[in-house]
């Protein structure tokens, strides 16, 4: 089952015609690292009739259920409208998560100060100025120096930074930014796991399949 919290207002299956999101480690079906992939929504909704600001936030949220048994509910990504529009009732919106945020130029007016920097402290300004928490799960080498960025945007140097260290940027469902190296990538087993690799649950256990 889905939810979603838009602009102030509870939307339940009820009034969800439609709600696909996409996401991914690699561009296509490359194996790659130094991606900083962007996720994706496409939803479709009866709405309430009041006024959604641009950009609003889409908070998603899914649950599992089987009969009267079900899950508590669990955040299953944020988004940020980018394009919209409504024809007889029904209100169709697409959206990215946080990661597009990235595409601002990284070094702002009068920034010049020492460099190169650690990662982590350029990563530390970039989740900052995205308006993110950067996952706890998330390895930097405080070793590795970033060379000073010229005109790059933020994602371009987030995305050096992931190549650097073998890996690619996403953002969260709990809208967090996370480096997820290639070594973090779980063995295989029977259980059930999104796009990320982590394993869904049902309540506090792991689904096996």
């Amino acid at each position: 089952e889905t939810r979603v919290e838009l602009a102030g207002e509870i939307y339940g299956q009820d009034r969800i015609v439609s709600c696909q999101t996409t996401g991914a480690l690699f561009v296509g079906s490359t194996l790659g690292v130094g991606g900083c992939y962007a996720g994706q929504i496409d939803l479709v909704l009866l709405p309430y009739g009041g006024t959604i600001p641009t950009m609003a936030q889409i908070n998603v949220y899914a649950r599992l259920a089987l009969g009267d048994q079900v899950s508590e509910w669990l955040p299953d990504g944020q988004y940020f409208i980018d394009t919209r529009s409504l024809d007889g009732g029904v209100l169709t919106l697409h959206g990215y998560d946080a990661m597009l945020k990235g595409e601002a130029v990284y070094l702002t007016e009068g920034d010049v100060g020492e460099w190169p920097r650690p990662a982590p402290q350029v990563v530390e300004e970039i989740c900052r100025r995205m308006g993110v928490t950067l996952d706890p799960r998330t390895r930097l080498n405080s070793a590795y120096l970033v060379e000073y960025p010229n005109d790059y945007t933020m994602r371009e140097v987030l995305g050096y930074i992931g190549a650097a260290h073998g890996g690619n940027w996403i953002i969260t469902k709990e809208g967090r930014l996370r480096l997820v190296r290639l070594t973090d990538l779980p063995r295989e087993t029977h259980y059930l796991i999104d796009e990320y690799g982590d394993a869904l649950l049902f309540g506090e256990v792991r689904i096996l399949v």
